[in-house]
């Protein structure tokens, strides 16, 4: 094994388990866009769905938009979304 092969291992190997995620499909139960007690000054997008757990997202974040008409449509049309988590292997 040359050392440019062996750089090329060094490099990927570690991000091979880096983009590791989990896919659901969860189905929403409702949704809340308001601050928290906590922090007044900053509002979220806060979504439950029906089989258990939880999202959010700031209102500030490029994601909210979308976010914010994925879940309409989702509720709408009674369909349910794909939510991915970060760590691989999450219920």
């Amino acid at each position: 094994m040359n050392l440019r092969s062996i750089l090329l291992l060094l490099i990927f190997f570690p991000f091979s388990f880096a983009n590791a995620v989990t896919e659901c499909d969860k189905k929403i139960r409702n949704y809340f866009i308001g601050t928290s007690q906590l922090n007044e000054s900053v509002a979220h997008l806060w979504v439950n769905y029906e089989e258990g757990g939880s999202a959010a997202v700031r209102t500030e974040s490029a994601a909210f938009d979308s976010m914010l008409s994925t879940v309409i449509t989702s509720i709408v049309a009674d369909k349910k979304v794909r939510v991915r988590y970060l760590a691989d292997n999450a219920d």
